[in-house]
């Protein structure tokens, strides 16, 4: 997967977790709806004023729209799932997070 594809999943997955439209998002950072579909199917990789008008729309740190890369491809799916767990997660209080955990390990250990 592409850095513009992860960046795109991990925008669209900010966005939808802030039931936000795209033009919603659009309209709040200045662009054009065109840009935010673009950026979010990975056609395009926005500029710095572009990231830094995202980051302040979406409450996250500019970082926070790169992960590094895996040792495995990743699908543009599973981005987004791992970037919704990561944003559901950072809205957890330490105990609600522990218990998240758990459960996910928990499921790890049954698969």
């Amino acid at each position: 997967m592409t850095v513009g594809a992860r960046v795109g999943a991990r925008i669209k997955a900010l966005r939808r977790r802030r039931r936000l439209k795209q033009d919603d998002l659009a309209e709040l950072i200045d662009r054009s709806v065109e840009t935010i579909s673009s950026v979010e199917r990975g056609k395009s990789l926005p500029g710095y004023v572009t990231l830094e008008r995202l980051s302040q729309a979406l409450n996250v740190p500019v970082a926070e729209f790169f992960d590094p890369p895996e040792r495995r491809p990743v699908s543009a799916n599973r981005a987004g799932l791992l970037a919704r767990l990561l944003d559901a997660a950072n809205a957890l209080s330490d105990p609600l997070l522990r218990a998240a955990v758990d459960q996910i390990e928990a499921l790890e250990r049954n698969q």
